[in-house]
């Protein structure tokens, strides 16, 4: 059965126009309360509205009407959804995932036959690392012969940062949606963690992104959908092939191994540290927790009709993404070496996706600055937060 394409975006004018009157919407509301926490969030600190925090909500405001839009189902197959909805709870079922959603995730082998190639950016000296993905979708989930045919390569891609002596500790950073190109390496500053502080670094790229994606395709378009058990499917194999980058990488003999996500990679953080034992520190930045919500939230209109009448966006949506929602999941990370960040006026995953981790995160170390999500690739407060946590010694209870 076809599958929705993606509808266009606005003009860049009316992208412009729009981020403009929704910064302005924003801070006036803020203004008169200076951003204070809400009831749900008591403990995010209160932050005066100022210059540097209007611009970086701007900067959000205009990003999200730049990014990938999740494709929209046609109302003639909102019937079809249903059925793959109802598909895949009974796979919950039979399989036992609702009660184990560890159990989605099937352990994968270290990779073999790995492809490198170095390459630069700028003055920066990378190594471009590819293998066989090797990921095979349950096929008890629907929909897994059009995840697969989406694909723009069936190879896993990674960026990697080694030093020649072994014994070094690990860096992994996993990227945000729409990311997965070689500047992450500058957003993530990941140089300087290489040769201030020591580490390898190493960035997994996602499915759909940056090398990985459709040639006619922008990064990350398709990995988030209105199809929503598709979802299964999109992490199913994130997780799949940044699991085989961690087998990679204790090949290598790595002393211990930190992640370190943003956005998406947030959400990505929050579950490889509940399904993977050998992780010794976890930082989510500005982490994305709850799909389920932006599916409810963003589904309008005729389509949001059609959704209600068959259920599709009440208990069927939460219980669909259970598997793939980190609050469902406990972290094996020692609570010690577990840190979260994020901006008091994020606009596009919220403060309150942060203060959720925090909460399942039995209230780690976090660190609340003062601008948006965009703010945290040049938020000095994010940054020193990310800097200290490296620069400390690994947690001795794992």
């Amino acid at each position: 059965m076809s599958r929705p394409a993606v509808p266009g975006r606005p003009g860049r004018y009316q992208q412009f126009v729009r981020a403009n009157a929704r910064t302005s919407a924003f801070l006036a509301h803020s203004a008169g309360r200076k951003l204070r926490a809400t009831h749900e969030c008591p403990e995010i600190p209160t932050r005066r509205v100022s210059p540097g925090l209007a611009f970086s909500v701007w900067v959000d405001e205009l990003v999200i009407g730049m990014l990938p839009r999740m494709p929209d189902v046609p109302l003639a197959e909102v019937p079809r959804l249903a059925e793959d909805v109802d598909a895949a709870l009974a796979a919950y079922d039979a399989h036992g995932w609702a009660d184990d959603p560890t159990a989605y995730y099937p352990e994968p082998p270290a990779p073999e036959r790995v492809h490198t190639a170095e390459r630069r950016l700028g003055r920066v000296q990378y190594t471009a690392l590819s293998f066989a993905s090797g990921f095979e979708p349950h096929p008890d989930v629907p929909g897994a012969d059009w995840w697969m045919a989406l694909q723009g390569s069936d190879r896993a891609v990674a960026f990697v940062l080694q030093h020649p002596e072994p014994g070094r500790p690990w860096l992994v950073n996993l990227h945000g949606y729409s990311s997965g190109k070689p500047m992450d390496l500058l957003a993530f500053r990941s140089m300087q963690h290489h040769r201030r502080l020591g580490y390898n670094v190493i960035h997994p790229i996602l499915p759909l992104h940056g090398p990985r994606a459709r040639s006619e395709s922008r990064s990350g378009q398709g990995f988030f959908t209105h199809d929503y058990v598709q979802h299964l499917h999109a992490f199913g194999h994130a997780v799949w092939d940044v699991r085989r980058c961690l087998a990679w990488v204790r090949e290598q003999g790595s002393t211990s191994i930190s992640l370190h996500g943003v956005s998406l990679g947030g959400m990505m953080t929050g579950l490889l540290s509940a399904l993977d034992p050998g992780i010794d520190r976890a930082i989510a930045g500005t982490p994305l927790v709850d799909l389920a919500k932006p599916v409810r939230h963003e589904t309008l209109g005729a389509s949001r009709t059609a959704y209600d009448r068959l259920g599709l966006l009440g208990d069927k949506l939460d219980r669909v993404h259970g598997v793939v929602a980190p609050l469902t999941l406990d972290c094996q990370v020692p609570v010690a070496g577990r840190f979260v960040y994020a901006g008091v006026a994020d606009r596009m995953t919220t403060p309150g996706e942060a203060y959720r981790l925090c909460n399942h995160w039995d209230r780690p170390e976090v660190c609340w600055y003062p601008g948006s999500h965009c703010a945290s690739a040049w938020s000095r407060e994010a940054r020193r937060f990310v800097d200290g946590v490296l620069a400390r010694p690994v947690p001795s209870d794992h």
